[in-house]
């Protein structure tokens, strides 16, 4: 009985002393604002042959407006668990259509939830850790007009560095 006690107290020891070391030595990590995800998806449209509108909101949230022949689109960055959804969708007017992106992926109408899930929790332990993980953007596409998305290579949509945040 006391080998196990002596056990559970170096356990506890072990633990918060290594949690102090990763606190001090790594910091946190913290996501980017929706703003800078936004921002940093202005040369992958560019590239892709759309002119930029710029900065505005769609449904309270930051959105780059885009353009591109007949095709308007609104690029709204939403978290990765889905909270964003509905609010983006009950702010849809008829005629627009609504697609979410995500490197490699495109998909209508329903955020797929999941895999982005795996792949942002992965990322950021990476990056507690002191990897070159980053934070894997998903973008709700509002579209207006002729909008042909299949086109374009979203395995090119950009990443975004996580926010390191010092402890020092």
């Amino acid at each position: 009985m006391a080998r196990v006690r002596r056990f559970e107290l170096l356990l506890a020891g072990a633990l918060a002393l290594t949690l102090g070391v990763k606190l001090v030595v790594a910091g946190g990590v913290q996501n980017p604002s929706f703003e800078a995800v936004s921002e940093a998806m202005r040369p992958f449209f560019a590239r892709n042959g759309f002119e930029i509108g710029g900065s505005t909101t769609f449904a309270g949230r930051p959105a780059l407006l885009v353009r591109k022949d007949a095709c308007l689109l609104y690029s709204v960055p939403v978290s990765q668990q889905g909270w964003h959804q509905a609010t983006v969708r009950q702010s849809l007017s008829a005629g627009q259509g609504l697609w979410y992106a995500m490197r490699g992926r495109l998909q209508k109408d329903l955020q797929p939830t999941w895999s982005p899930l795996a792949q942002y929790y992965f990322n950021k332990i990476l990056r507690y850790g002191g990897l070159d993980g980053q934070y894997p953007p998903i973008l709700a596409l509002v579209t207006a007009g002729d909008c042909d998305l299949g086109q374009i290579d979203w395995n090119g949509l950009p990443r975004v560095d996580f926010v390191r945040i010092s402890m020092r």
